[in-house]
């Protein structure tokens, strides 16, 4: 069931909420207050289904009280990627994304009571700090590499904590077409995990380079 908060209804216990967001903490007080005019309670029974892959992406939910379980669908059948409790956001990577679709399953893995903020409220106010939206989307993409790797042998088996701990060690880098990666004879002290793109793979032999 959703229930509106009052226009003058703020209490602390919804402010202290979006500050503890790092996007939201970076909004000026006014507009936090203006976020807040918007959240609308919503409430779940243990093991309930609060939204998955593939569907439409109309808000995001901050977690009053409860946890959840996200997981994501791998060849190896699904699989889960993190625990979420108090204090923290879901459901804010399918607004950022052009398809405007989640990306992953959440389920509440104890009774659960959230503040929801649509889409489009949320939207307006990234439009004019755009400052929070950069800080919404690194979040996002972090949470869209930690889904990447567990997608990706031999990495499928991580813990949510490793996993976690993994996708920060990772770094980003980017190639242009015709770039070398890497030499045959170059140390191995790196991993590489391709997520967009094409490679070719060239061993120097006797005969002369082969593709393999």
């Amino acid at each position: 069931m959703e229930f509106p908060f009052p226009a003058n209804g703020l209490t602390d216990p919804q402010e202290r909420l979006l500050r503890g967001i790092p996007a939201f903490a970076a909004l000026p007080s006014s507009a936090r207050q203006e976020l807040a005019s918007h959240l609308t309670e919503q409430s779940y029974p243990i093991h309930a289904q609060v939204l998955d892959e593939g569907e439409p992406a109309d808000r995001l939910f901050l977690i009053e009280e409860g946890e959840v379980e996200v997981s994501i669908r791998t060849p190896e059948g699904r699989v889960p990627v993190s625990r979420l409790s108090e204090g923290e956001m879901f459901g804010e990577i399918g607004l950022l994304l052009p398809s405007r679709r989640r990306t992953a399953r959440v389920t509440a893995t104890q009774a659960l009571l959230t503040s929801t903020l649509r889409g489009r409220h949320l939207t307006e106010v990234l439009d004019q700090y755009p400052e929070a939206r950069d800080i919404m989307v690194e979040a996002a993409d972090q949470a869209l590499v930690r889904s990447f790797i567990k997608c990706t042998r031999p990495f499928e088996r991580l813990t949510p904590e490793r996993l976690h701990d993994f996708g920060g060690r990772l770094k980003t880098l980017e190639f242009e077409p015709g770039a070398l990666v890497f030499h045959q004879g170059d140390p191995g002290d790196v991993c590489y995990l391709v997520r967009s793109g094409l490679l070719e793979v060239v061993r120097e032999e006797g005969a002369g380079p082969r593709v393999v």
